[in-house]
């Protein structure tokens, strides 16, 4: 069974992007925060992809919320964002990100850092 990946960006070109690069796995689409609430609950994924600023909920505070739930507290995110600004970065690490992508990224890092990721949690992509 492919690794499930949790992939939450309001951007419908990002997520196209990222669903073809990481075609091996099983990718849930959520385009913004409170639909990757709902989502990981009921899903289970093994790694979350997660961008910073989104209607609704922002990246950080779907962070809170994961972090708080015995469930989700565990699973890896690696955050994509625009910003790449000193405080956006530091942040992303005082909120135990694994690591984070300035937009745009290469989808070849990102396919990379997704598998190294996974690996580590004891799994390739099936």
């Amino acid at each position: 069974m492919p690794k499930k990946i949790l992939v939450v960006d309001d951007d419908p070109s990002v997520r196209e992007l990222i669903r073809v690069t990481l075609r091996d796995y099983e990718v849930i689409e959520c385009v913004n925060g409170l639909e990757a609430l709902e989502k990981v609950e009921i899903e289970k994924p093994d790694l979350i992809l997660l961008d910073v600023m989104m209607p609704k909920m922002n990246g950080f505070e779907v962070i809170r919320e994961l972090r708080s739930s015995p469930s989700t507290v565990e699973v890896p995110i690696l955050l994509l964002t625009a910003r790449g600004d000193r405080s956006t970065l530091k942040r992303s690490q005082e909120e135990g990100v694994v690591t984070y992508f300035t937009k745009p990224f290469s989808p070849r890092a990102l396919a990379q850092k997704v598998e190294s990721v996974l690996a580590e949690l004891g799994g390739s992509p099936e």
